[in-house]
């Protein structure tokens, strides 16, 4: 099952990867930041996404895009639980619920 589930996690991160790859040139700044947080998602799933930390920071503080800071700061919240680090999971958490409630 779980083998199954990385295999479709795998295919995902590809056709996002060209997503990505297409918008670099193609599409607007809000679109890329969906990307990136969509990217970092799927590559925190597969175990090697917390390269994208700086960048999911970045672009919650640069965005006024609330779609784009509730992906961020969700995804960043994944990145601390991962590393077991409740106390800045939690904080991202809020700032996502937070984002939400707007």
């Amino acid at each position: 099952r779980l083998a199954c589930r990385r295999v479709r996690l795998a295919r995902a991160r590809r056709l996002v990867d060209l997503a990505w790859d297409w918008a670099s040139t193609h599409g607007s700044p809000d679109v890329r930041d969906r990307l990136l947080c969509n990217r970092a998602a799927l590559a925190l799933e597969l175990g090697d996404g917390q390269a994208f930390v700086p960048d999911l920071r970045e672009l919650l503080l640069r965005s006024s895009d609330r779609v784009n800071c509730r992906l961020a700061s969700y995804t960043l919240s994944r990145a601390y639980e991962i590393r077991h680090d409740s106390r800045k999971a939690a904080f991202y958490a809020r700032i996502a619920r937070d984002a939400s409630d707007r």
